[in-house]
């Protein structure tokens, strides 16, 4: 759940829209298999919201909270009590912004002509083995996380 959520928040990151239709790739290195699906993000002034209307998920992200819901339940969690979403969110933000200087915090950053590759410092090396993307100034061509155990989750931007 938190590597889709890299992902789609990663994603918003990536445009000057306020909201960002993408397609999101999957693939379960265990069980050998590649699952797809859609969603929607949106920047609004004081927070980032993640919805996949499929499945009824949403994350939305605020400087005080984070809330994760579906349609049977709703949690709420301060960014200490859940590091991953608050590190995530702080990833997505600095890249839609073209915050170099937020990125370099967590990660050494790489470029080969218009890809970007954001290799992990020891906070989340243990999880991530690398990101890469590349975009325009308006547009996410794609966002790519390699985690460490063989998975790693696709976004293309679809609007």
């Amino acid at each position: 759940m938190v590597k889709l959520l890299l992902i789609g928040i990663l994603l918003l990151q990536f445009s000057y829209a306020k909201d960002i239709t993408f397609s999101e790739k999957r693939y379960i290195y265990a069980i050998d298999n590649e699952f797809s699906k859609n969603g929607k993000l949106f920047m609004e002034p004081q927070r980032v919201v993640l919805e996949y209307p499929q499945t009824h998920k949403k994350v939305i992200y605020t400087k005080d909270f984070i809330q994760i819901s579906d349609e049977e339940k709703t949690e709420s969690f301060t960014h200490e009590e859940n590091h991953q979403y608050k590190l995530f969110f702080t990833l997505v933000i600095a890249i839609y912004n073209n915050d170099l200087e937020q990125l370099q915090e967590n990660f050494e950053i790489k470029k080969n002509k218009e890809e970007v590759t954001l290799l992990p410092k020891e906070q989340i090396v243990s999880v991530i083995k690398k990101i890469s993307f590349e975009k325009t100034k308006e547009r996410l061509k794609y966002l790519t996380i390699y985690f460490q155990n063989q998975d790693r989750i696709t976004i293309e931007q679809t609007n």
